[in-house]
């Protein structure tokens, strides 16, 4: 258990206590399907060391699914759902209540905690969901 002395500390546990539990999808595991895709990636964040990996393609091609499968019960991921044109500073301020440089410490405790466990994760990774607007043609 964290312990902290004061309030910026207190929330910096409580988001680093957040980001450790261990990633849950939306859809449960039984639904799930292994692809070829969910293997790559999950080898790819095994092997991630902080670069960026951008996972693109059409509506409905199953992006969400395969991030989401191959993170399954990992800790350390946090996930920031933005609009197109939001400042990820201020989306994943949104989302977690805390600054971007209160999260970088978060981000630099989940780090020192990951590396003492054997998990999928060295580092922590950051989804950025981005929502896009859609029109009705």
């Amino acid at each position: 258990t964290l312990q902290f002395d004061n309030a910026q500390d207190a929330e910096i546990g409580r988001v680093v206590r957040e980001l450790l539990q261990p990633f849950q999808p939306a859809f449960e595991e039984e639904m799930a399907v292994e692809r070829e895709v969910t293997k790559e990636l999950r080898q790819g964040f095994a092997e991630w060391k902080g670069h960026a990996t951008i996972i693109s393609g059409r509506r409905g091609s199953g992006k969400t699914w395969a991030w989401q499968s191959a993170l399954r019960n990992a800790p350390g991921v946090a996930v920031v759902s933005m609009s197109a044109g939001q400042v990820p500073r201020e989306a994943i301020a949104a989302e977690y209540g805390v600054d971007f440089w209160v999260f970088k410490e978060v981000l630099k405790q989940v780090k020192m905690k990951l590396a003492q466990s054997d998990g999928l994760l060295d580092v922590p990774v950051i989804v950025l969901e981005v929502q896009h607007a859609t029109r009705r043609l």
